[in-house]
């Protein structure tokens, strides 16, 4: 199987938008009310802007000429204030693999990518959100590292 990690291209607009989709659907799913259903040439515009914008990047995999997944992260430089130090971080924004290619250590490739990408930026931290209801997503994370260290909690008031 010829595998290639690499840079987004306009010409992947297309299939972002299919892998963003089974996502986005899978949020709306578990968070009623907060996402909403979205338009297919607005977020295939959405792609195009942040594929152009300095401090993002959006790598995707590559299998035999075929899409099969995805990774959009950011680039985050925090200055110092007078209660925390300055900071910077590669924040992961989006993640998704096609469900054809599960399980084959997509996810795995894109975050290694990203790893080097921080690494070469002379970043050492990267970090994500994950919906509490995706226990799922809850395990990969914890498999490839990533651990808790902060949560957010809501109150529904009446």
């Amino acid at each position: 199987m010829n595998t290639i990690i690499r840079e987004a291209r306009i010409e992947d607009l297309d299939a972002l938008y299919e892998l963003n989709s089974v996502v986005h659907d899978l949020h709306v799913s578990f968070n009623v009310g907060v996402f909403k259903e979205t338009d297919q040439l607005e977020v295939i515009s959405w792609f195009k802007e942040i594929m152009t914008e300095k401090d993002f990047s959006v790598f995707v995999v590559e299998l035999n000429g075929e899409i099969a997944g995805y990774i959009l992260c950011k680039l985050n430089q925090r200055p110092s204030n007078i209660f925390l130090n300055a900071r910077s971080s590669i924040y992961v924004e989006q993640i998704a693999v096609s469900n054809r290619f599960q399980r084959l250590g997509i996810s795995k490739l894109l975050f290694e990518r990203v790893f080097q990408y921080a690494k070469k930026n002379g970043i050492s931290k990267v970090q994500l959100d994950v919906w509490s209801k995706n226990e799922a997503a809850h395990q990969a994370f914890e498999k490839l590292g990533f651990k808790t260290y902060n949560q957010k909690m809501e109150l529904e008031l009446e």
